[in-house]
């Protein structure tokens, strides 16, 4: 197995060059304006785009009411203004679930100095209680900037309408019409976006921390962290989140902490100037170590979910994902849905953070499947299920983790698409995926599953448990590296 990963790292670049040709396209728009906030939403643009194609109705009405959206957002975050510690870390949060937030949170944990956490209404909202109990980290709303700048909404306006025909020039005719379709959206990330440079320029100006720390660089918020930080000579890390996907591309950042040699193999090269792709491991997934203890515990607390007697099979669901078309959403829930009419299986269902509360009330094929509540974790549903089946969810890498037996649904029209994550044990329709579940109902072929996942884990995940020390040793020992050399060396 290990041989075989630089042949899939060749594919999945090749892959994503064929399947990505709409955000290839819009990168290349987006490029004549590197360093600005233009090119800092071209990220948020593109996941909105995507929503003509999957979402049209939320398309629309985003086109119509995001200015407000934004505004009624700030409101939330308007009584959190603390000033920046003098000296401190600084990291940068916008996503509030495990691959965001929890990517961070050992950090903040196990942070020896003082550190402040500048974060944006969504993940203050959902992760308020939790900041409270972290006593030496201050937090900061940065979209509460929204409102303290609301007299210079019209200035900052005309400024955007200026941008705005800019980059509509640099679109290509194709694309064009869904810009102009987007441009209350698109205006109203650009104000966004410069009242977030304006925030990092000053309180950068006036206390500048040691280092910059960002769960990903290409969002407004993260991106804009490490552009002032190289400005103002303050050394800039992102730390992988998840599997990389197209929008990770090119990087920026000026050190870039990757989970295992599979992704740093298969990154390094992809950044617009000089990134140190370095090997640090995953600091979210350090607490995934499996124990029997662990088992029973989760079992227990998920019983009324479980049936004894019966195959539980949890099923991580992906269907927010632009990677896949509409119909091959559908034929993955299809099939998932398909094995839940078995009688000796018993079907659970994990929603992506990022899919709607009701994704799957109106699929026909999953009204036998058990859909688990939000709050429970991905580990408690991974220990307290017999098998997992998915097709290239970064959990699946975590359920391997907790040693359960994964299944990955390797339709025939999505190969091409699976990119690095690939599991020994793989299905490629409903026959098949009856068949390999049937075999481990044996606990000999489960151990011998568990067994082969082994060599995956260790070409994804750079010694596992141990990612948070790691990524604070490489931050320690280059706190002082200047980036203008690391843009001048060869890596």
């Amino acid at each position: 197995m290990p041989g075989e990963w630089p042949h899939f790292i060749n594919n999945m670049k090749t892959d994503t060059d064929r399947q990505d040709v709409a955000w290839n396209d819009l990168h290349q728009a987006f490029s004549p304006f590197v360093g600005t906030c233009l090119y800092a939403i071209r990220a948020e643009a593109f996941f909105h785009f995507a929503l003509r194609r999957s979402w049209p109705g939320s398309f629309l009405l985003k086109n119509i009411f995001y200015p407000a959206v934004v505004v009624w957002r700030s409101l939330l975050g308007s009584s959190v203004k603390h000033a920046v510690s003098p000296n401190s870390y600084l990291l940068v949060c916008d996503y509030s679930a495990e691959p965001g937030f929890g990517t961070l949170l050992p950090l903040l944990k196990s942070c020896a100095a003082s550190a402040t956490l500048v974060v944006n209404s969504q993940v203050l909202a959902a992760r308020g209680s939790e900041l409270q109990r972290l006593e030496n980290v201050q937090t900061i709303c940065a979209d509460s900037t929204l409102l303290s700048a609301r007299y210079q909404w019209p200035i900052l306006w005309r400024r955007s309408s200026a941008d705005y025909l800019r980059l509509l020039e640099a679109f290509p005719p194709n694309l064009q019409p869904l810009l102009v379709q987007s441009q209350r959206v698109v205006q109203t990330l650009l104000i966004r976006a410069y009242l977030y440079q304006d925030f990092y320029e000053h309180r950068f100006a006036e206390n500048p921390p040691q280092v910059v720390i960002t769960h990903n660089d290409f969002t407004a918020l993260s991106y804009l962290a490490g552009e002032v930080a190289r400005r103002n000579g303050i050394p800039d890390f992102t730390l992988q989140h998840g599997f990389p996907s197209q929008e990770y591309f090119p990087a920026s950042a000026s050190h870039y902490l990757v989970w295992g040699p599979v992704f740093q193999q298969m990154m390094s090269g992809r950044a617009l100037n000089g990134t140190h792709f370095a090997l640090a491991g995953a600091p979210r997934l350090d607490s995934l170590a499996f124990t029997e203890e662990r088992k029973r515990a989760a079992q227990g607390k998920l019983s009324r979910f479980i049936a004894p007697g019966k195959m539980n099979v949890l099923f991580l669901s992906q269907s927010h994902t632009p990677l896949f078309s509409n119909n091959e959403h559908d034929q993955i829930l299809s099939l998932a849905g398909s094995l839940a009419e078995k009688f000796w299986v018993h079907m659970l269902v994990r929603r992506h953070p990022q899919e709607a509360k009701n994704a799957f009330r109106s699929h026909p094929a999953l009204k036998r499947a058990i859909v688990l509540p939000q709050e429970i974790s991905l580990a408690e549903a991974v220990l307290a299920a017999d098998v997992v089946i998915s097709v290239n969810s970064t959990a699946m890498l975590e359920a391997a983790l907790l040693n359960a037996p994964v299944i990955q649904l390797a339709l025939p029209s999505l190969e091409n698409r699976l990119g690095l994550l690939r599991f020994p044990r793989q299905a490629t329709d409903s026959a098949s995926v009856q068949s390999e579940l049937w075999h481990l109902r044996d606990p000999r072929e489960r151990a011998a599953c568990i067994r082969a996942q082994q060599a995956l884990i260790h070409a994804c995940v750079h010694d596992p448990g141990r990612g948070t020390d790691n990524v604070w040793r490489y931050i320690r020992e280059h706190a002082g590296y200047n980036h203008t050399a690391v843009a001048a060396s060869a890596y």
